[in-house]
């Protein structure tokens, strides 16, 4: 028996999806990028789920004060934060943003931060069933 399939279709079977459903979280990649470990992706994701909306209310706040090079730094680790976890979205967007904040560009960011927002809640939304599964791993 080959255990490196057994270990592919074991995940695989832990990061379902009820038909339909897609997650903005790459389950696989998080999981991957833990060294296979759900206790320390839980961790993480724990970390990523307390620290996400203090992310953006400070990104929000540093925008509209026109403190965009705070804004950018603040931007710049939550793309890191969502790139561990795999939140593409999110961390597209952030990176999105930190180079606004770098160029001085504060036309885009209202729209950005809006779309960060949105991107942000859908995420939040997968959390409970992405932690349920790394629990029963």
């Amino acid at each position: 028996m080959n255990t490196d399939t057994t270990t592919k279709t074991d995940e695989k079977k832990a990061f379902s999806l009820p038909r339909g459903c897609t997650s903005p979280i790459d389950a696989q990649g998080f999981l991957v990028r833990c060294l296979n470990d759900p206790a320390f992706a839980l961790v993480l994701l724990d970390e990523f789920e307390s620290s996400i909306a203090q992310r953006i209310d400070e990104i929000t706040l540093l925008s509209v004060s026109d403190d965009l090079q705070n804004m950018a730094e603040v931007a710049h680790s939550l793309k890191g934060a969502a790139a561990i976890v795999g939140a593409e979205e999110v961390r597209a967007l952030a990176t999105d943003i930190e180079n606004a904040g770098r160029v001085e560009d504060p036309a885009r960011l209202p729209h950005l931060i809006k779309n960060l927002r949105g991107e942000i809640q859908t995420c939040m939304n997968a959390i409970p069933h992405l932690r349920l599964q790394l629990q029963h791993m």
